[in-house]
């Protein structure tokens, strides 16, 4: 390490003076910002230490840094709450929130996946790269297949090599990215991305047919690192996945999405390991299906009617607690509270599959609420009264000027009325006492 870096119980201790030379000098480093007073920062430190130890022969070096001392350098890197763990390489401009398990072993696993470029040369096809599902990744069922192919620079959906590398940069272990056998890429090239999602094989022992060769979709979006980042790490997250307290962070509330929950009853004694995983193999090939159809992005869960969010959403919506139904909340549009659109009938594959695909295609209508149906009312109201007025302006106008000819003499004859009245009262009280 350079000189200056200062040992704190066997962890490099960064400042601001060394830190280009410290973390510079390696091919890549984790750089932990932590303060005296946290006590999460406390419970890592031990793990940081083991963690650098085991990484000192793999040419990753593993730091900390006191915020509270080096503000400053907290402050370029946004560094907002603690601790905060970011993995740089060499040139010091790529770096990443690190996002492993924050114990030594998943530290060590995690930066021993991120050693090399993102995106490697194939050995083999680049076919068989993109069918995931023939290598039997159960271990990894969201995995995300990317290939990098060199393009023309008008095509649709080009973009700089280097945006793309640096977006893969930050989902290293999520993604598995490469590119085709033979010479390298050079970052300055126009390149497109073909990509498939690694399915478990089990999935096509469920009676689907098109689990064991996924298709294979193009990226579209614009040449930005931002906009590639954001659908990775969309179609990073699990195929499928049970809907708890922890898990609804990664699913719930991302904009122009949407997330189908399939609410189950409660399980019988014994059978709830054989119920998840029957109804987990029917939204798999929900999700095999439905994953390249334009439109909104949709997460496919599952949870049950007795769990504290399930109980939640049966109270929210009108869901049967009793039977499988499938509901797709909609978070395409801002809310309070997002929009559900409940499937009707019986849970089936089929079915489930049209249910998706009509949200994706915009077809589910919303229900409105009442006072919403008031407004849309009386907004057509001054539209029918606008356009009667722009087709027959003489009619319209004739009308108009005997209603008001017809209250004004009306209330001429009323104040008449009234004045004879009040003048009229004395005279009847004086007739009266005599």
């Amino acid at each position: 390490l350079a000189v200056g870096a200062a040992a704190l119980g066997g962890l490099p201790h960064v400042t601001k003076a060394t830190f280009n030379a410290t973390v510079g000098a390696t091919p890549l480093a984790l750089v932990a910002f932590t303060a005296p007073w946290c006590g999460h920062c406390q419970k890592l430190h031990p793990e940081l230490e083991t963690a650098s130890a085991e990484l000192l022969g793999d040419g990753v070096t593993v730091v900390e840094i006191d915020a509270t001392l080096e503000r400053r350098l907290a402050e370029q890197f946004e560094v907002k709450a603690f601790p905060e763990l970011l993995v740089f390489r060499r040139d010091l401009d790529t770096y990443a929130k690190y996002t492993g398990a924050r114990s030594a072993q998943g530290i060590v696993q995690h930066m021993r996946a991120r050693r090399g470029p993102a995106c490697a040369p194939l050995s083999g096809a680049s076919e068989a790269w993109l069918s995931p599902a023939a290598t039997e990744q159960q271990q990894q069922p969201a995995t995300l297949h990317v290939l990098v192919e060199q393009a023309e620079a008008d095509a649709a959906g080009a973009l700089s090599f280097e945006t793309a590398e640096r977006a893969l940069e930050h989902l290293r272990v999520q993604v598995l990215c490469a590119t085709p056998a033979g010479e390298p890429i050079p970052l300055s090239a126009r390149v497109r991305l073909r990509f498939a999602r690694a399915f478990p094989s089990a999935a096509a022992s469920a009676g689907s047919s098109s689990v064991a060769n996924p298709p294979v979709g193009v990226y579209g979006g614009a040449d930005e690192e931002k906009a590639l980042l954001r659908w990775m790490t969309m179609l990073a997250r699990p195929a499928v996945g049970e809907l708890t307290d922890q898990s609804a962070r990664m699913y719930v509330g991302m904009r122009d999405t949407g997330v189908a929950i399939l609410m189950l009853p409660p399980p019988l004694l014994g059978r709830v390991e054989r119920q998840r995983e029957f109804y987990t193999q029917q939204l798999l090939e929900v999700a095999q299906t439905t994953q390249l159809l334009q439109g909104p992005t949709v997460f496919l869960t599952w949870a049950h009617s007795t769990s504290r969010i399930g109980q939640q959403l049966v109270k929210d919506y009108p869901l049967d607690p009793n039977a499988p139904t499938l509901l797709i909340l909609d978070f395409t549009k801002r809310a309070r509270k997002p929009a559900g659109h409940r499937q009707e009938g019986p849970f089936d594959v089929r079915s489930a599959i049209a249910h998706v695909a009509a949200f994706k295609a915009g077809d589910l209508s919303i229900p409105a609420t009442f006072f919403e149906n008031k407004l849309e009312a009386l907004g057509e109201w001054f539209e029918y009264f606008f356009l009667l007025v722009v087709d027959q302006p003489v009619e319209i106008a004739a009308v108009g000027v005997g209603v008001f000819g017809a209250l004004f003499f009306a209330s001429r004859y009323l104040d008449r009325y009234l004045d004879a009245g009040v003048a009229a009262a004395p005279a009847a009280k004086v007739k009266k006492e005599k």
